[in-house]
């Protein structure tokens, strides 16, 4: 049976048809529904759920894809069957030498060669923005949904790097400063979205995965295929000896001394969302490592004095009401680190309960005693409160006096704070918008906003920023942060901001 297209008087006779059938004498003018997204999202949903609700689907997925990986193949490119994986072999080296237009960095470089036609330009939740470190104009990012991404032209154009994860729920990177070309991406999105936004969904990882060749082939590391590592929220490396891999998860702070082989449990955690953030000095050989942990229960910032060869800990900031915190140390100025935390009561006026808490700092390394509340939620200038909140809704009223101030507080799950790699002073803040501020954290403007038609503009709910390697705060000003809709970059990172 064929169909063809209705002509225009078949599609307006149509039309009017049920127009009429909707016009009933002393009844409103309905208009009859014929799709149900919300529903249909839900019968997706439900076709891909496992009938059974035990079983563990990641586990299930990398398992079937060591199958495959074990299984040879055929490639139409070069007309021959190609053994199970085995990128170094002799046979993967000789079929690579016979394709010349695409990427002969692994086995499946030598199967159907495809050449994207797009859309190249759809971003996603980037959670994580990094340079390499001595060429600038290679750039990596990680998204929740969408594994690792690469650009070798300065952003211009982007390829995923990350196809070959079993798991794309990346939510960390750590790029080894001496050795470039080995990196480490966690997995595991670890901030309860799927409970209190209600999609059902966690975005649960995989535990933490290596490349050496900057992205181009992954391995898991076999120790991190526990429960322990279904959520690394964050990595970082040691500071004299990159052997030493730090990351933070739902059951605490590990360290590994030998590149991910095996771990040590440096603290054990049962709070609420477990670690979340990590900050390491970057002057310390013996590696002064900070952890945040906690989320919608009271959260607790540690110090580790020696984390490079012991287990010592001590806790040097824990506010009451204290939720999320996320940590920045300035690299020009070490002794001076900033917490920005959400806030797990309701606070004043009821309109606080995850939106800010307070920014928080210390200019003596971190140590107990030593942090000064900068700003609160209780501050008199009512932007500087609204740092972990939707500034559009909470200012409605403010710009139109018909409509109603809204809080919608973002700090549980967009909470990022970052220093000026030159400058201690200028520290970074962002949750749905960015903040920046040039006394160390007492008052605050707009660096970014997330509506339309001006300068700043930028897509809302902010997880990331990386200044460039070159970055002097004069001639080179360059920063990218990453946010739901992708990346964005500035060339003036130090100009004036909105207040």
């Amino acid at each position: 049976m064929t169909h063809r297209p209705l002509s225009w008087a078949a599609t307006l006779l149509a039309a009017v048809s049920v127009l009429l059938l909707t016009l009933v004498p002393g009844r409103p003018l309905t208009i009859p529904k014929f799709d149900e997204p919300g529903a249909a999202g839900q019968f997706e949903a439900d076709r891909r759920r496992p009938a059974d609700p035990s079983l563990d689907t990641v586990a299930l997925y990398e398992r079937a894809a060591k199958r495959v990986a074990g299984m040879e193949r055929f490639s139409s490119t070069i007309n021959r069957t190609l053994p199970a994986s085995q990128p170094l072999s002799r046979v993967w080296l000789e079929a690579t030498r016979a394709v010349t237009a695409i990427d002969r960095s692994g086995p499946t470089a030598v199967l159907d060669a495809w050449t994207p036609l797009g859309p190249g330009n759809i971003g996603g939740r980037t959670r994580v923005v990094r340079f390499h470190p001595t060429v600038p104009t290679t750039l990596f990012a990680a998204g929740v949904s969408g594994g690792v991404w690469k650009s070798d032209d300065d952003g211009t154009t982007w390829r995923s790097s990350g196809d070959g994860l079993t798991n794309l729920a990346v939510n960390s990177l750590a790029i080894d400063p001496r050795h470039p070309a080995t990196m480490y991406a966690g997995t595991g999105e670890g901030y309860f979205r799927e409970e209190i936004r209600g999609t059902g969904l966690p975005l649960r990882g995989g535990g933490i995965y290596v490349s050496s060749d900057s992205g181009t082939r992954w391995q898991r590391l076999p120790a991190t295929a526990t429960a322990d590592f279904h959520w690394v929220n964050d990595l970082e490396l040691g500071v004299s000896d990159s052997r030493r891999l730090y990351a933070a998860t739902r059951s605490g702070v590990w360290r590994s001394s030998d590149s991910g082989a095996t771990w040590t449990r440096l603290l054990e955690t049962s709070v609420r969302g477990g670690c979340l953030d990590l900050a390491l000095r970057p002057d310390r050989d013996e590696d002064v490592l900070f952890a945040s942990c906690g989320s919608y229960e009271q959260a607790t910032v540690y110090r580790f004095p020696r984390a490079a060869d012991r287990a010592d800990v001590e806790v040097v900031l824990r506010e009451p009401g204290m939720g999320r915190t996320s940590l920045a140390i300035a690299p020009s100025h070490p002794d001076v680190i900033y917490a920005l935390a959400a806030s797990n009561d309701a606070g004043p006026g009821g309109n606080y309960r995850q939106a800010l808490l307070g920014v928080y700092r210390s200019e003596r390394g971190g140590a107990t005693g030593t942090w000064e509340a900068r700003v609160t939620n209780r501050d008199a200038t009512y932007l500087n409160t609204l740092l972990l909140t939707n500034v559009y809704g909470a200012t409605a009223n403010d710009c139109s006096p018909t409509s109603t101030n809204a809080f919608t507080n973002m700090g549980w799950y967009i909470n990022v704070i970052a220093v000026d790699p030159r400058d201690p002073n200028r520290v970074w803040a962002a949750g749905v918008d960015w903040f920046r501020s040039e006394d160390g954290g007492r008052n605050w403007g707009m660096a970014s906003y997330g509506g339309s038609g001006v300068a700043a503009s930028t897509h809302v709910d902010q997880h990331a920023i990386a200044f460039h390697p070159g970055y002097d705060g004069s001639t080179n000003q360059v920063a990218l942060i990453g946010n739901d809709g992708g990346i964005y970059r500035t060339t003036n990172a130090r100009a004036s901001t909105a207040t």
